[in-house]
């Protein structure tokens, strides 16, 4: 048998491209740096609350060095992006 590993910067990227891809689709312009939304909605933590939030944090493990917890964390980044509230979230700014 022939263990396979998927991962990475270059598993990732073509996935992160794609959903760019529909973000751009989903507020019919294009949206630039996504830098500056995700942080926003990482300050004061409100992209983790309400009863569609586009974040989800990932508070358990750990990566040797930092522990995972709500926000920004060295070892879990913002968590994970629900991309169909995000793009809602997007929506919201171009209003």
């Amino acid at each position: 048998m022939i263990a396979t590993f998927y991962g990475g910067t270059s598993f990732v990227s073509p996935q992160l491209n794609g959903v760019t891809a529909l973000l751009g689709q989903s507020v019919h312009s294009r949206i630039g740096l996504l830098n500056f939304p995700l942080y926003d909605l990482a300050h004061g933590l409100k992209g983790y609350k309400g009863s569609k939030p586009s974040l989800h944090a990932i508070t358990d493990g750990d990566n040797w060095f930092y522990s995972g917890h709500t926000g920004y964390s060295p070892a879990t980044g913002l968590g994970t992006l629900d991309v169909a509230n995000f793009a809602a979230y997007l929506r919201s700014l171009a209003d």
